[in-house]
């Protein structure tokens, strides 16, 4: 298998608001490959 030219393990991001603390992403994993194509809105 061939390595990844970028892979994230175990991403958390938060933000502190008037509310509280908001979870923007809480545990995301990603790796993409040579020629894949990735868009995250």
């Amino acid at each position: 298998m061939e390595k990844p030219l970028l892979s994230i393990e175990n991403l958390h991001t938060y933000f502190e608001t008037d509310e509280g603390v908001a979870k923007a992403v809480n545990g995301v994993d990603l790796s993409i490959s040579k020629g894949q194509t990735f868009g995250l809105i």
